[in-house]
C-alpha cells in the first residue's frame, strides 16, 4: 500500500512541475510587457510598431533562452503582440497555443474570435456539451492527468473489491458505482 501511495505521489508531483522564469529572464518579460503597454497608450502609429517589435523580440527571446517554458499567459501575450502588429496569422497561430493550455479562458476566446474575423474566417460554431465533455481537446493537460489518474484509482478500487467476499463484492460495487455516477 505505501507502495502504490508513493508512485501515485510521484506521478502527481511530476505532473505539476512547472519551471518559471528567474534573473535575466524576469527582466526579459518586465521590458515586454513595459513596451507593450507603452504601445497601446502610444498615439504615435510608428512609435506604437517600433514598441510592439521591441516587446515582440523580448518574449521571443525569452521563448528562445527557456523552451521548456510554455505558459498560457506568455502564448497569450504573443498573440496579442502579433495582433497589434496587424500579423494576424501568426496571432491566431499563438492564441491557439494558449488555448491547448487554458481551453476556457475567456480573454483567449474572445482575442481568437476577433483575430479569425480579421483573417476572414466564418464564425465557429459551438461546440456541444457532449464534444467539450468526451474530447481531450477541449481539457487543459493537467485536467487530463487527473481524470487519468481518477480513473487508475478507480480501476484500483475495483481490483481491490475483487478479494473481498461475494456478499461484500456486491455492496462494494453498488457503492462505488454511484461514486463514479456522482463525480
Amino acid at each position: 500500500m505505501k507502495r502504490l501511495f508513493f508512485c501515485f505521489f510521484m506521478l502527481f508531483s511530476f505532473s505539476l512541475q512547472a519551471s518559471f522564469p528567474t534573473g535575466y529572464e524576469e527582466e526579459l518579460l518586465g521590458t515586454a510587457e513595459e513596451a507593450f503597454r507603452k504601445g497601446e497608450h502610444s498615439q504615435d502609429v510608428e512609435e506604437q510598431r517600433e514598441l510592439f517589435n521591441v516587446s515582440l523580440d523580448a518574449y521571443l527571446t525569452f521563448l528562445k533562452q527557456n523552451p521548456e517554458y510554455f505558459g498560457a499567459h506568455l502564448m497569450y501575450n504573443l498573440g496579442n503582440t502579433y495582433f497589434h502588429l496587424k500579423e494576424y496569422s501568426l496571432a491566431s497561430l499563438y492564441y491557439h497555443k494558449a488555448l491547448k493550455l487554458q481551453p476556457r479562458h475567456k480573454k483567449i476566446l474572445a482575442n481568437l474570435k476577433i483575430t479569425e474575423e480579421a483573417l476572414g474566417f466564418k464564425k465557429g460554431q459551438v461546440d456541444s456539451l457532449l464534444e467539450q465533455v468526451f474530447t481531450l481537446n477541449y481539457w487543459s493537460f493537467k485536467e487530463q492527468n487527473v481524470v487519468f489518474l481518477l480513473i487508475i484509482f478507480l480501476l484500483f478500487c475495483l481490483y481491490s473489491f475483487s478479494l473481498f467476499k461475494p456478499v461484500f463484492k456486491f455492496v462494494l460495487l453498488k457503492r462505488s458505482l454511484l461514486i463514479l455516477f456522482f463525480l
